[in-house]
């Protein structure tokens, strides 16, 4: 059975549960504890023990463990082919490979700002001045 180390507001552990459901593999997702306040702090235990960077997505696979959303998207197409994820061209799973780098490490990196915890907001105007992302969240009508 393949098991799935997940998290709620993983967008990496995400393109992994689309992957094994395109291709309808049965398994089990364990989901990691996530809050508001501190994230993922403190790390899954068993993440930690999987996983050198302790994060999420981790799969394991009859013994095989894997952790990078990319290897184990590879790694799935490559074990379980039938219903091909890539192309059957080289050029064209380059292509999609590098859609797939861009998305992960350059279009990620434009959404992160969106992506922010609710907390209370900084008392110091100058910090939340510093936070754009969260300058609707943190206006208070003066007075």
């Amino acid at each position: 059975m393949i098991t799935l180390y997940s998290g709620p507001l993983s967008l990496f552990a995400r393109k992994v549960e689309i992957a094994l459901r395109e291709k309808g593999l049965p398994f089990e997702r364990v989901m990691v504890p996530f809050n508001q306040t501190t994230g993922y702090d403190p790390k899954h235990p068993e993440v930690l023990a999987l996983n050198p960077k302790g994060q999420v997505p981790v799969l394991s696979d009859a013994g095989l463990v894997l952790y990078d959303s990319t290897v184990i998207v590879e790694y799935l197409d490559e074990a379980y082919p039938e219903i091909p994820l890539y192309p059957g061209s080289p050029a064209e799973r380059a292509r999609c490979r590098l859609d797939e780098l861009f998305a992960d490490e350059i279009l990620l990196q434009a959404l992160k700002p969106l992506m922010h915890r609710t907390g209370p907001c900084p008392a110091d105007p100058a910090r939340r001045a510093a936070q754009p992302a969260r300058r609707a969240q943190c206006h208070r009508p003066a007075g």
